[in-house]
């Protein structure tokens, strides 16, 4: 059995606003392949640039997560004065996903086809635009928190699939912390089950269980544990924030990932 590719974000040095420092980091840690959430301010050339310097490639372009809505709206849709302030921070990094460079960053590393990620969100603000961009790029989906919206086209793997796939999607990005978050709103939902239906190309690393984009505690540990052993995506990308040590979330995955295949 081939075992997962792990996948280095941004996420984890995002507020440097310096993307060669996540290539820097991987080469660290020992990360073949990363993904990139772009700066509004990067430049397709300068990707292709690092890559070849550093030697690690880019797996996957995650998108914003708003198209083209105002930032006023995107504010008031978020649920709590957090994400309020969030949206705000990720708008100056980020802008948004029409005007990002990550479409261009995947035009110019078409060789390799990298997963172009696209939240589910976003998917349903695109509406008839989504199939041109579906077409060209080899996009996928990623689940986002039932507390953004009650559509099942949101938070359910299940439906996102059945939807999307035949509109050109390519593949699943399994959110599993998102999932759990929608869970613990209904609680009725059958983890594995759903898993096994979807066999996603990409799980996140990006829990929630106390603050946000976190290494998966014990019981979630288990739990990714016995998803692996369902279904082993192409990537598991970790995705959690600055204050996390790459070093040991590449450790815990790693062992994770042998637990898994040895059981």
């Amino acid at each position: 059995m081939n075992h997962p590719e792990l996948v280095l974000s941004n996420t984890t040095s995002f507020f440097s606003g310096n993307i060669e420092n996540l290539f820097k980091n991987a080469r660290k840690y020992g990360f073949h392949y990363i993904e990139i959430v772009p700066y509004r301010w990067i430049k397709p050339e300068q990707i292709l640039s690092l890559q070849n310097r550093y030697g690690v490639k880019v797996a996957g372009i995650h998108l914003p997560t708003v198209w083209s809505e105002t930032l006023m709206k995107t504010i008031k849709e978020k649920p709590g004065l957090f994400e309020q302030f969030f949206a705000v921070v990720f708008n100056f990094y980020l802008g948004k996903a029409k005007y990002s460079p990550g479409m261009d960053i995947a035009r110019t590393l078409a060789d390799q086809r990298p997963y172009l990620l696209i939240h589910s969100n976003v998917v349903k603000e695109l509406s008839a635009e989504f199939e041109p961009i579906a077409k060209e790029f080899h996009t996928v989906a990623e689940n986002i928190p039932r507390v953004y919206g009650h559509d099942p086209l949101l938070w359910d793997p299940v439906t996102i699939q059945n939807q999307l796939v035949p509109r050109g999607l390519k593949g699943l990005v399994f959110d599993v912390g998102h999932y759990n978050q929608t869970m613990q709103d209904l609680p009725e939902l059958n983890l594995f089950e759903m898993y096994q239906q979807i066999a996603p190309e990409v799980i996140h690393i990006s829990y929630n269980s106390l603050l946000i984009h976190l290494l998966p505690n014990k019981k979630e540990q288990e739990d990714l544990k016995k998803l692996l052993q369902i279904h082993q995506p192409k990537y598991i990308t970790i995705e959690t924030n600055p204050l996390i040590s790459i070093k040991k979330g590449k450790l815990l995955l790693e062992k994770i990932i042998e637990e898994s295949n040895s059981a």
